[in-house]
């Protein structure tokens, strides 16, 4: 895991910072149908560093106002990715890629067996059962006697310690997804205009990252193949201020 993605981890672990009233503000702009003022405000907030699972999905909301699909599914991820937890987000992002026709990638193997938690707290399970199952082998290794217990204790450790790798392993995979953000995208076979058309993708459709070329972008997508995306025309999940 490099370093950026562990700060985006512990950044998602702390608090919003941002104060009542500006949050407020941006709340009744929107109340008020006052939309683009809005989007600015939520935007601003998150320009100043307040990362918050809230501000990303009123802001989902206030994009899917302003008829921007794509942009209101980049926020709903963006707040799935904080806090997966967020039963809104989640509605509402479903919702948003049936009525937009998005398509989505498929999830990983491991994905059903995870539950919802946030990176920060398999960072913490998976180092806690890692030193437990190193201390407790490393007891079994010293002692003549080998109690059943401490046997036990390094084995569930060890599970433990596997199922937070894994879990981190996929939520490294959805921190490498972009977001289609235009109103359609075509992938292409070659990173250039006239190539031939690998897939067909609707605002708000995802795909993954593997790799970059000037102005187009190598991606993973949907539909089991691979192409290049124009750079301008998706948007990574993760958030940059």
């Amino acid at each position: 895991m490099n370093l950026r993605l562990l700060l985006l981890f512990l950044l998602a672990a702390m608090p919003a910072l941002a104060g009542p009233p500006a949050f407020k503000e941006a709340a009744d702009l929107y109340e008020a149908q006052d939309y683009e003022a809005a989007r600015a405000k939520y935007e601003k907030l998150l320009a100043d560093g307040v990362l918050s699972a809230n501000i990303f999905y009123d802001l989902g909301n206030t994009e899917y106002r302003l008829q921007r699909p794509g942009y209101a599914a980049l926020a709903y991820e963006r707040a799935l990715l904080l806090e997966p937890r967020h039963p809104e987000a989640a509605a509402n992002l479903a919702l948003l890629r049936t009525q937009a026709g998005a398509k989505s990638l498929p999830p990983s193997p491991v994905e059903p067996l995870l539950l919802p938690l946030s990176a920060p707290i398999y960072i913490s399970v998976g180092a806690l059962a890692f030193w437990g199952a190193l201390l407790s082998g490393a007891a079994l290794l010293l002692w003549r006697s080998t109690p059943r217990i401490l046997v036990l204790v390094c084995v569930g450790c060890a599970l433990f310690a596997a199922y937070a790798g894994s879990a981190l392993w996929s939520v490294a995979r959805h921190q490498a997804t972009a977001v289609v953000v235009v109103s359609e995208a075509v992938a292409r076979l070659d990173a250039a205009d006239r190539a031939g058309i690998a897939e067909t993708l609707p605002a708000g459709s995802d795909v993954r990252v593997l790799s970059e070329h000037g102005d187009w972008i190598y991606c993973e997508l949907p539909g089991g193949g691979r192409g290049w995306l124009p750079r301008r025309s998706i948007e990574p999940v993760t958030h940059s201020a």
